[in-house]
């Protein structure tokens, strides 16, 4: 309004200030059309930092994803085309010392994926291009999109990285973004985890709310001490006869307390002592369900067979093997990102340093079978 007011009135005074309002109003127009080029996920953003507290705080979510990395990180074994043996063991050697010195690098990377739903890290080269330097991890959280169109015409998705100064063009030769699911027209990675976040709440919450009921019953229960109220003395007074029974109480209690450890107590014969148990199975029946409810809801959200944590519940044999092979399946699918990774940052990393070949490539080793005998059998089937 102010700036159609300013406008108004040059048409009568001032041509100057139009043109200053002008430039301000199409500054004004520019912004709002950046700001809607960015692309938003369909989904709070802040769920994947949410999902990284969970995981450390949730002993179900921390053993999946250690299950998943344990299972996931069959080793990689590296293929070379267009080289002699001699060349193709010194490059192997060098992938080796490569990855050796980054310690862990591979489950960092698996970790990533599983926990955020996709991979967002760069290589480093060095100053001199004559090497990778290091390998950047981009938290996925902090990844901003922009829907911008080519040379072509066609519109495409370009990612940035926010950070306290604003968004930094990340570069696509060196970057990689590379997520598993992502809803449609949209470049965001959908965690795989986002839909059991509720029920992380709850279980979170139940296991608060155990260990309050622990810290103030204990964890056998609770013991009440009855004793007979003695008589008041001659001559005492209502308030004097209530405070010597306060007293009273609490000597019996301390008392109790300080002998009850040691597994030994006197009372005298008119004293009653009754233990209240809340984890025998009529007390704790109703708990058992709501918790195992919330964990079965839980394992849907994370996709993950309550199996495969530990649960039994009524599993057979036959249908563990096949969660198991379900699993395996999905892992397969984590792992291709770290892959693909892994095989750019190392091209680059080989060529750099001089080695010539014609094409890079890795394979994953064999899961851990169950049966160890159908799978002999279906090998030699086929």
């Amino acid at each position: 309004r102010a700036i159609g007011a300013a406008v108004t009135f040059d048409s009568f005074s001032d041509r100057k200030s139009s043109n200053k309002a002008s430039a301000v109003f199409g500054e004004r127009l520019k912004l709002d059309e950046d700001y809607f080029d960015y692309v938003n996920p369909s989904y709070p953003i802040e769920s994947v930092k949410l999902i990284k507290e969970f995981v450390l705080k949730t002993p179900n979510l921390s053993q999946a994803v250690k299950r998943m990395l344990t299972l996931g990180n069959t080793g990689l074994t590296w293929e070379i085309e267009g080289v002699s043996d001699s060349e193709k063991a010194k490059i192997v050697s060098e992938i080796e010392s490569f990855l050796n010195a980054r310690s862990g690098i591979v489950n960092k990377l698996l970790r990533q994926v599983i926990i955020s739903g996709a991979l967002s890290a760069e290589f480093v080269p060095s100053l001199e291009l004559d090497k990778v330097e290091e390998i950047q991890f981009i938290p996925v959280d902090k990844v901003k999109f922009k829907k911008e169109r080519n040379e072509a015409g066609y519109y495409s998705f370009t990612p940035y990285f926010q950070n306290s100064y604003g968004y930094q063009l990340l570069n696509p030769a060196s970057y990689t973004y590379d997520a598993i699911e992502t809803d449609e027209d949209s470049p965001y990675a959908i965690p795989l985890f986002l839909s059991a976040i509720p029920n992380m709440k709850a279980s979170h919450k139940i296991t608060e709310n155990t260990g309050s009921l622990i810290e103030k019953w204990g964890l056998l229960g609770f013991i009440t001490l009855i004793k007979k109220r003695p008589f008041p003395a001659a001559g005492q007074s209502k308030k004097e006869y209530e405070d010597e029974m306060m007293k009273h109480l609490v000597s019996i209690k301390k008392s109790f307390e300080e002998n009850r450890n040691t597994g030994f107590i006197a009372a005298f014969d008119d004293t009653k002592i009754d233990h209240h148990s809340i984890a025998s199975s009529d007390n704790s029946n109703g708990y058992e369900k709501i918790y195992r409810s919330v964990e079965e809801q839980m394992a849907s959200g994370l996709d993950i067979d309550p199996a495969l944590l530990g649960r039994t519940y009524s599993t057979t044999e036959t249908y563990a093997g096949m969660a198991y092979n379900a699993f395996i399946s999905k892992l397969n699918n984590i792992r291709t990102p770290v892959k693909k990774f892994l095989i750019k940052t190392l091209t680059f990393h080989l060529r750099a340093l001089g080695y010539n070949f014609k094409t890079l490539d890795c394979k994953w080793g064999e899961n851990y079978a169950i049966d160890k005998t159908q799978t002999a059998t279906a090998e030699k089937t086929f």
